[in-house]
């Protein structure tokens, strides 16, 4: 019997914890959780078991070892939603602001407003360097590379894919990095990339190109492309040269669109094709 009065005394208690719940949800928050219905709805059959069937019910002592695992057991959960929520409410904070950020930058008109802030470089461009694609598209993109460099290589494979989703939408001038700065391998794969262009035409150029970024092993790119015969220098790779430090282009890649600096992500570049 006193098992049970005990009992009685923890539905009171569960009897306040639905009243202060539901009170809370439809007053202060103005809203009811379906988790929590399905919470109350259990603590009140167990009260209308306990008025009209407590006769009928069998009581089991409880221990202290089940006292203490039930505590824990609420505890656990507690504990981990409290250092879990911060970080879950960072989360979604920082994915609205991401989402928000991209939808600003990604609108073909703000990029435009952001290059038109850049100054104009003077291209000097050249009818014998490497130009992919039509000379009159309407937009014009060149890109500083070193062959030496990853992403150079990365900017370098997203371009010369748009070249075959977006054709006649751009034209792409290739300028490499570093030439003559004392690096002969570097020198000469610049040369030998110059001359295939030259010689057998854009295809060939970009396979070659291709090859390098995919193995950079020099030794086996001459044999393939050279049968390791010398590689004459090329004049156009001076007169890069001598742009690039006329201008102070000192990184790579650095991409231009018509004539001016493209500092957002490369892959923005795509929403301005898009809109041509």
């Amino acid at each position: 019997m006193q098992l049970f009065v005990g009992y009685w005394y923890w539905q009171y208690v569960a009897f306040l914890i639905l009243f202060f719940s539901l009170s809370y949800q439809i007053f202060k928050v103005k809203k009811v959780c379906p988790f929590c219905l399905g919470v109350v709805g259990v603590l009140w059959t167990q009260i209308v078991l306990c008025i009209f069937y407590w006769k009928s019910l069998t009581f089991i002592p409880i221990s202290p070892v089940t006292i203490l695992s039930l505590l824990v057991g609420f505890a656990i959960p507690v504990i981990i939603w409290a250092y879990v929520k911060p970080l879950w409410k960072e989360n979604i904070r920082m994915r609205i602001y991401e989402y928000n950020y991209l939808r600003l930058k990604r609108i073909p008109a703000v990029i435009h407003a952001l290059l038109s802030t850049e100054p104009c470089y003077t291209m000097d461009y050249r009818p014998d360097e490497i130009n992919l694609g039509a000379i009159d598209s309407p937009i014009h993109v060149t890109i500083v590379i070193s062959l030496e460099c990853k992403p150079c290589g990365d900017s370098w494979t997203m371009l010369s894919q748009w070249l075959v989703t977006y054709p006649g939408l751009f034209c792409l001038t290739v300028r490499f990095s570093g030439y003559n700065d004392g690096d002969r391998k570097n020198d000469e794969l610049i040369d030998g990339l110059t001359e295939i262009y030259s010689k057998s035409g854009s295809d060939a150029f970009c396979k070659a190109l291709a090859d390098w970024i995919e193995n950079r092993e020099i030794q086996m790119w001459k044999a393939k492309y050279y049968a390791n015969k010398p590689i004459t220098p090329q004049l156009g790779s001076l007169e890069t040269a001598y742009w690039q430090r006329s201008n102070f282009i000192t990184s790579a890649p650095t991409v231009f669109v018509d004539g001016r600096i493209f500092r957002n992500e490369l892959s923005d570049l795509e929403y301005l094709l898009k809109t041509v």
